[in-house]
């Protein structure tokens, strides 16, 4: 037993000490985890190329919505693995599962498991308390632990990533409510929201108009609380988020509950007065300005009418424009998620152990010691060089399931 404890200690310093060695070797990334391993799903219909380069052969298809798993990155390329084939994707049509790279977000993705959209406290018919999205909760082999797929696309992880570093640093965190949304969801939301409008005069008024801090009452109408065209979520550049204290979890106090489909949610005073804090609704509460900044900050745009809602602009357009605004419509039915074990038994002894790792460093040693690079087959975490982070990913994974 003791000499297991020592195996373990010894293990976890080893590692320990690689990483601040390869602070030195590599650029940092903006997420808290390293890209390989992450699951990836394409907007539309994607050819896979033998290379990252456009004008490569095509290898096979990757269907729209369906998940693979993401290797490594290459300029505006992933290399990915799909259906038992190696290639390449346009990432800037893409979505990644945000937990995968960000797992220190809260997840709480209530479409999933039971919807909480209300307008004035109204339940929406045949939606409120209903599981809207095919998957909840499964396990993420790549965190080591159950979690919601959460879909962005990669240019909106990037900033949500910044965000999210923005509020840990105040001793805040994000909570993510929703992310992707099929189109077919939108309309099936937006239809119940419209029967409960037309039968319901205090849901008709509360999403008409808002009362100024003067008493003016300002116009608004029920396309600022659901779209009733192609939404940002539609494309995968959307998040519904909110703020709560990183220690406790606890959410923080915002102008109303998460998803409700009202003036009592707006962020501005008014539909038409300029996105600027001195326009706040009179509503807004110091936590809200919080979250409003950290994610306008990090370069996403904000609505009017809800005071949850962040999107990507570019990233909208730009999928837009590839679906021909049409958006996408496929529900998420899993994630790929986790370590492409075959890259990881370097000696082929069929076990991934310390040996393996020994095997990186040795190779790693000696290409350097020849002002040289090492084999590519020893670049095992996917990033296109042979270092002591490929060791320190071996060692890693050893460790995660032999202690």
């Amino acid at each position: 037993m003791k000499n297991r404890v020592l195996k373990i200690f010894g293990l976890l310093f080893f590692i320990f000490i690689l990483n601040i060695l390869c602070c030195n070797v590599t650029k940092g990334e903006v997420f808290e985890s390293g890209l390989p391993g992450s699951t990836g799903w394409a907007v539309d219909d994607l050819q896979m190329k033998t290379s990252a380069n456009n004008k490569s052969k095509t290898i096979a298809t990757v269907t729209k919505g369906d998940a693979f798993l993401i290797l490594s990155e290459s300029g505006d390329y992933w290399n990915i693995k799909y259906k038992n084939q190696v290639g390449y994707v346009e990432h800037n049509y893409c979505m990644i599962n945000l937990p995968d790279v960000m797992p220190s977000i809260v997840y709480n993705i209530s479409n999933a498991s039971a919807s909480i959209y209300k307008s004035s406290g109204y339940n929406l018919p045949n939606v409120t308390g209903k599981k809207l999205y095919e998957t909840g909760k499964v396990m993420n082999n790549k965190i080591g632990r159950e979690e919601y797929p959460c879909p962005v696309l990669y240019s909106t992880a990037k900033m949500i990533a910044v965000a999210q570093q923005s509020a840990l640093k105040e001793g805040y965190c994000l909570k993510i409510y929703d992310s992707y949304r099929p189109r077919s969801t939108s309309k099936t939301v937006a239809q119940s929201l419209s029967r409960l409008y037309n039968s319901n005069s205090t849901v008709k008024n509360n999403i008409n108009y808002s009362t100024g801090k003067s008493g003016t009452k300002y116009y608004w109408g029920q396309s600022w609380f659901l779209a009733q065209g192609l939404s940002s979520h539609n494309t995968g550049a959307a998040i519904d988020v909110t703020l709560c204290n990183n220690s406790t979890k606890q959410e923080c106090i915002m102008p109303s509950a998460m998803h409700e489909l009202s003036t009592k949610a707006i962020k501005y005073y008014s539909s038409s007065c300029a996105k600027i804090p001195t326009n706040y609704s009179k509503d807004m509460t110091t936590y809200a300005k919080k979250l409003d900044k950290y994610m306008t900050d990090a370069g996403m745009k904000t609505l009017a009418s809800e005071w949850w809602h962040f999107q990507d602009q570019q990233g909208h357009s730009r999928i837009s424009s590839k679906t021909k605004s049409q958006g996408c419509d496929f529900q998420i039915k899993g994630i790929a998620s986790g370590v492409d074990n075959s890259k990881l038994d370097v000696n082929k002894d069929n076990k991934i152990d310390i040996n393996d790792a020994s095997e990186i460093l040795s190779a790693y040693s000696k290409a350097a010691s020849r002002n040289g690079k090492a084999d590519l087959k020893y670049d095992v975490n996917g990033d296109g060089i042979v270092n002591i982070r490929d060791a320190s990913y071996v060692l890693s994974y050893y460790s995660s399931k032999n202690f």
